[in-house]
């Protein structure tokens, strides 16, 4: 009996696959190794993290840097600083949802006014924010126009301001003053 060289050709070639196909079947058979969900020197997404850092000062009963979980409203951060001292107006919404970082005035007026009016030229985005109709984003354009443009010499002047319309005009006036 002689082989013919096809014949060992085929048997090669069978032999071949036959070994492929079972290394395939092996790998199969593995467990996958995960990357480690903690650690990556290659992840550039940000950090969520479970907790905000706030600093609470003002009419506290006790001011300082607290933590709070993640999705806290600035009611908790007074809570947390032992609660108000006999203020009428904290001066700040209390139901606004609270971002890392953020300093919380609380009952801080910045105003040489006896009436308790914010003064528009001194106020802090935070302090702003507790007058009607203006959020976060409009406080921070009002604090960004009087570093850029000067002062504000009337409420009027406000409506400098992209997003202060005769709305918010209307609902502020009372309650502020430019001094």
């Amino acid at each position: 009996m002689q082989i013919s060289i096809a014949q060992l050709k085929a048997a090669s070639v069978a032999l071949t696959l036959l070994v492929v196909v079972a290394i395939g079947l092996w790998k199969l058979n593995q467990p996958v190794a995960l990357p480690n969900p903690e650690f990556s020197m290659t992840e550039t997404a940000p950090v969520i993290t479970q907790f905000l850092i706030v600093d609470v000062q003002g009419k506290v009963r006790n001011p300082g840097v607290y933590e709070l979980p993640a999705g806290s409203r600035v009611i908790d951060a007074i809570e947390a600083a032992g609660g108000l001292l006999r203020v009428a107006n904290p001066g700040v919404n209390q139901a606004r949802f609270l971002q890392d970082g953020e300093l919380i005035e609380v009952g801080v007026r910045n105003s040489n006014d006896e009436s308790g009016k914010i003064n528009l030229n001194s106020a802090t985005a935070t302090q702003l924010e507790s007058l009607p109709g203006i959020g976060p984003v409009l406080a921070s354009r009002i604090v960004a126009d009087r570093e850029s443009n000067g002062p504000f010499q009337n409420v009027k002047d406000l409506d400098r301001v992209s997003g202060v319309g005769q709305h918010v005009l209307s609902g502020i006036g009372d309650l502020v003053v430019c001094e």
